[in-house]
């Protein structure tokens, strides 16, 4: 990936969980390199900033919602916008 080019959060989660729309505490916890007692602790506090949900007695995540996380963390380029990227913008 180059400065250019940008991939969204939810394009990579698809590609590593093509037939999913929704992953477990353990999975989430893979992709955010948290522990799973964590997030579940996390959960229970509520100061987790993933929006999850009970199915029977599992959690789970959105893709959806874990991707929208995952960008908004996300560092934001700094200094001034170049000349390229404001004659991309402008059209």
């Amino acid at each position: 990936m180059t400065a250019t080019t940008s991939t969204s959060a939810l394009s990579i989660l698809r590609e590593m969980f093509p037939s999913k729309l929704r992953i477990s505490t353990r999975e989430l916890a893979g992709v955010l390199s948290l522990h799973p007692q964590s997030i579940r602790n996390s959960i229970s506090l509520k100061k987790f900033p993933v929006k999850t949900y009970l199915d029977g007695h599992l959690m789970y995540a959105d893709l959806r919602d874990v991707a929208d996380y995952i960008d908004s963390k996300r560092p934001k380029p700094l200094g001034r916008p170049t000349k390229a990227s404001k004659l991309s913008a402008a059209q």
